[in-house]
């Protein structure tokens, strides 16, 4: 999975290979993976894997991501468009 940025612990990527839409990005942090939706509109929750994240861990992940929404959404379009 190309990492597309880290920040504060939050590794944000996508996989290149195999995935799906809707558009979304994999927020890795501390054994957990969390999905996040992404569109022109926005950034939203949609699951995760490994450890349950917390509430607050998941409002970061959301926040991260669309603080550099244009970024993931190029990424996603770069592998799957």
């Amino acid at each position: 999975m190309p990492t597309i940025f880290e920040q504060d612990g939050y590794r944000v990527g996508v996989f290149t290979r195999n995935e799906h839409p809707p558009p979304h990005v994999h927020v890795r942090r501390a054994g957990t993976i969390i999905a996040i939706r992404i569109s022109l509109s926005g950034a939203e929750y949609r699951d995760s894997g490994g450890r349950d994240p917390t509430d607050r861990e998941i409002r970061r992940a959301v926040q991260i991501v669309k603080e550099r929404l244009q970024d993931c959404l190029f990424a996603w379009n770069k592998y799957h468009a």
